[in-house]
């Protein structure tokens, strides 16, 4: 669990970072930032960049080759920021796994996939933002995911297993609020 808390903290520091930094045409395939709301305007509604993530992993003597596609998606509702009454996209995300080359799991994600886990909040002003693969447990693959309000560090993490016979598991994770440090 701390695990996982960490792996946001971590992209959210390196997003912040490259955001800073002089950007260039050409992406390498890998990204390992996943909450950075690199974005572009599409008739006045604000789009996260598209994502592509691909990657592969050994679990109990086969190769799973895993493609992540997080693209914003203009079917689905909009969502306003409350203050400013920004509008943004909502974005889903395409997870394609491969076991030894053959097809083994394929599915499409949307923010609406995750509503059992989500407050009222989250659904209504919430984007699928971040979307990333996580570790190998006994259980199978573990992907992170997160719901967030637009351009913000607030966020549901949420936890998806993708187990050896195909079957999903989703759930939602607990993140435990650090202590604030005493100014002296």
């Amino acid at each position: 669990m701390k695990k996982l808390y960490c792996v946001f903290v971590l992209c959210a520091g390196v997003s912040l970072l490259m955001s800073c930094g002089n950007k260039s045409n050409s992406q390498p395939e890998q990204q390992d930032t996943f909450l950075a709301f690199d974005e572009s305007i599409n008739h006045g509604v604000i789009e996260m960049d598209e994502l592509h993530i691909t990657d592969s992993v050994q679990m109990k003597n086969h190769t799973y080759v895993y493609d992540i596609l997080r693209v914003p998606d203009s079917t689905l509702a909009k969502v306003k920021e409350q203050e400013s009454q920004t509008m943004y996209s909502d974005n889903h995300v395409e997870l394609k796994i491969l076991k030894d080359g053959a097809a083994f799991f394929q599915k499409t994600f949307t923010k609406n996939t995750f509503g059992q886990y989500l407050d009222e909040g989250f659904k209504a002003n919430g984007v699928l933002e971040g979307f990333v693969f996580d570790d190998v447990t006994d259980g199978g693959l573990r992907f992170a995911t997160s719901v967030s309000y637009p351009q913000s560090d607030m966020y549901i993490p949420l936890t998806v297993i993708i187990a050896t016979d195909g079957t999903m598991t989703v759930s939602r994770e607990t993140v435990l609020e650090e202590p604030a440090e005493e100014e002296d």
